[in-house]
């Protein structure tokens, strides 16, 4: 049990208070785990990446990649939950581009990133980028 008291306020004074309370509001943020997996075709590297994104106290309604400026076909799914993938600018040797999702997300969800490398014919040797 507890019990909290305070001495009676002299005269003509108002009491104090028995507790003051601060409130902040936190900072979000989004965790991101992804999983790359190469495949060579006869276009060239494949990529799929499968990513598990968890926003804490926030909420997504896109997300923003970097990827090089090489890879072509950059498609994101699951086509219920991501609306379009758009070119945010290009610097050099990387590209930027938006995931927009159809609907702010709370929870947890699996967004999976497919893109293409294409290799000349005579390629004995290739340096692969990822997404960051």
């Amino acid at each position: 049990v507890f019990r909290l008291s305070a001495p009676p306020p002299a005269d003509k004074q108002v009491p104090g208070p028995l507790l003051e309370v601060v409130a902040r509001q936190l900072p979000g943020l989004v965790r991101v785990r992804p999983t790359h997996r190469l495949r060579l075709t006869e276009a060239g590297w494949r990529l799929r990446t499968e990513a598990r994104v968890t926003p804490v106290r926030t909420e997504v309604d896109q997300l923003t990649l970097e990827v090089p400026a090489g890879w072509k076909n950059v498609e994101a799914s699951p086509p219920e939950l991501v609306e379009a993938v758009q070119a945010v600018r290009e610097d050099g040797g990387k590209r930027v581009l938006a995931v927009k999702l159809f609907a702010p997300q709370r929870a947890a969800f699996d967004l999976v990133l497919e893109a293409t490398l294409p290799l000349p014919p005579t390629a004995q040797a290739a340096a692969v980028g990822l997404p960051r």
